[in-house]
């Protein structure tokens, strides 16, 4: 199989009655080139999804600290919300002892004055 360099600078050609196979053979080599290709392509979409997998990772490590925050601050929230309601409750019960004071001093000071009433009333009659 001896090859001859084609006049024009085309592809080696052994013969012209072997030409099917340097066809065949170019179209090996345009079939691996485009498969070179396409494996270079599957190399940037592997590294550009693993890139994207790394940011989805980031993504989903920061969305669960935020849940954790969200889920620390509720818990907070609703031991002041009982905290208060406690403390608001104590306040309304001395309120109200206090308000029972003050109506019993009042009641205590109306029997004192209707018992000088009555009394100012017999000495009238008198």
């Amino acid at each position: 199989m001896q090859f001859k360099v084609a006049v024009s600078g085309k592809l080696p050609v052994r013969d012209a009655r072997s030409r099917g196979g340097v066809y065949a053979a170019f179209g090996i080599l345009q079939a691996e080139e485009r498969l070179k290709g396409k494996e270079k392509q599957v190399k940037t979409m592997e590294a550009l999804l693993e890139e994207k997998e790394k940011e989805i990772v980031k993504k989903g490590e920061w969305l669960q600290g935020q849940k954790d925050t969200i889920a620390q601050l509720t818990s907070k929230v609703q031991e002041l919300e009982q905290q208060n309601l406690q403390q608001l409750q104590q306040d309304v019960q001395k309120e109200n002892e206090s308000f029972k004071a003050q109506i019993q001093e009042l009641k205590q000071e109306n029997c004192k004055q209707a018992s000088l009433a009555v009394q100012s009333e017999e000495l009238l009659q008198v």
